[in-house]
């Protein structure tokens, strides 16, 4: 059976969006439209700077990049901060970063296990963002990641994360993992760290949504913005 942008997606009958099971997904996806085919149109994607991006992420020393995959978001970021680290679990998706990005002189590379950010010093970022990731990722692994983040988030620094909303939609919706706006509200609460809000639209009345076909009830993901606030034991 092929379901995922033509991936043969039988081995993931019942998966649980484990680490393991999205290195082997993403690793053989053909990243030849470098992620594009999420981008909702041109638009679509100049509000989510406007609107998300920029008032959170802009003028930030060190923004890490979750999940980079072929660095459409990459591309933005780098231009808005001193020092980008892009990391993700394919050493396919890095290599095409850094073919992309090879005359770029703030941009780095990790690959990561999927959980963790150990190359990162203690509040090492001011800024994080993942886009199309976490929608695929665990609770198991999205608690472990966010315990990273009240790590490494410099006090004031922000996270800004898209995940699930609603919990699993099944392939037909992209395989997103079980996590919804109540789980990220729970590990983020256990992490230490502050959500300060949740939303799936933005702009003026709500002009623009994540998945801009449904009706506000129906789509199901979202964006946190998650702030460290207290400065860490020393």
């Amino acid at each position: 059976m092929k379901d995922i942008n033509g991936i043969e997606i039988d081995h993931l009958m019942g998966a649980t969006n484990t680490v393991e099971e999205n290195f082997r997904l993403w690793s053989t996806y053909d990243w030849s439209n470098e992620g594009r085919e999420w981008c909702m149109s041109e638009e679509w994607v100049k509000s989510i700077v406007r609107h998300v991006i920029l008032p959170e992420l802009g003028g930030k020393d060190h923004i890490v990049e979750i999940g980079a995959g072929a660095g459409v978001w990459s591309e933005i970021l780098l231009k808005l901060c001193k020092q980008l680290t892009l990391v993700d679990i394919v050493p396919k998706c890095l290599d095409i970063c850094r073919q992309k990005f090879a005359t770029a002189d703030n941009v780095a590379y990790e690959l990561n296990d999927g959980r963790s950010l150990g190359f990162i010093a203690d509040q090492g970022a001011d800024g994080i963002w993942a886009m199309h990731t976490f929608v695929h990722v665990n609770e198991n692994d999205a608690a472990a990641y966010f315990r990273e983040f009240k790590r490494i988030l410099k006090p004031g620094g922000v996270a800004v994360i898209h995940h699930g909303r609603m919990g699993n939609t099944g392939f037909n919706m992209g395989w997103r993992s079980s996590v919804t706006n109540e789980t990220i509200a729970r590990i983020c609460a256990d992490a230490g760290l502050s959500l300060e809000k949740q939303f799936s639209s933005w702009g003026k009345n709500g002009k623009y949504k994540l998945w801009p076909s449904l009706e506000e009830d129906k789509i199901p993901d979202s964006f946190s913005i998650i702030r460290q606030t207290l400065q860490n034991p020393a």
